[in-house]
């Protein structure tokens, strides 16, 4: 996996995870290493300890600490990240049209 180059492109990484967890089946387990491997890796702590805190460093800090849970379930750990990563004023930061985030909200989250 390429490191991400920016906190924008490590959220947007974290969401294409929770996405592909999202479908009936899927190990939810592997989402969760998945997501603690990009959020906790070198990269993503240096990128943290330079940035400026604005919206996307708090998205990422207080989704770092949701993964810092060992004993929650993967469900309730991955429910943690969509409320965190899928907010609609966090998706307008990052120039995710609205429409879509209306569309993603309509659909049936499992574990919410």
């Amino acid at each position: 996996m390429n490191a991400p180059t920016s906190l924008d492109e490590t959220i947007r990484r974290a969401q294409d995870i929770l996405w592909s967890a999202l479908p009936p089946g899927v190990a939810r387990t592997s989402a969760v290493v998945e997501l603690k491997e990009l959020l906790w890796s070198t990269q993503t702590g240096e990128a943290l300890a330079l940035a400026s805190d604005n919206y996307l460093a708090f998205a990422l800090r207080e989704s770092r600490m949701a993964l810092a849970d060992a004993s929650a379930w993967p469900d309730k750990t991955l429910s943690a990240l969509w409320t965190i990563l899928d907010d609609p004023a966090l998706n307008a930061t990052l120039g995710i049209p609205h429409d879509f985030c209306a569309n993603a909200a309509r659909r049936d989250h499992p574990w919410r």
